[in-house]
């Protein structure tokens, strides 16, 4: 594929996924709560990006918050002890 078709494509995907924040998420109550300060592009780019508004323990990776361990680690430490 040319690179002007994968830019043109990439370019419809955030377009797209924009879209679907502004149908699903701009009426969400963590926007109207004021948990989140950001403005709406700023929300809108993130999303479109990392698809997670914030870092908090609830958004988070639970590793860090919850000191879970991943799928992998957990298989990884089964076949050790097997």
């Amino acid at each position: 594929m040319s690179t002007e078709f994968m830019r043109s494509l990439r370019r419809h995907h955030v377009q797209r996924m924009k879209i679907k924040w502004q149908s699903s998420h701009q009426k969400n109550a963590i926007e109207e709560s004021g948990a989140h300060k950001d403005d709406k592009a700023t929300q809108q780019g993130r999303f479109v990006h990392t698809r997670k508004l914030c870092s908090c323990w609830m958004c988070g990776n639970p590793r860090k918050y919850e000191g879970r361990r991943t799928i992998q680690e957990r298989r990884a430490l089964q076949n050790i002890i097997e």
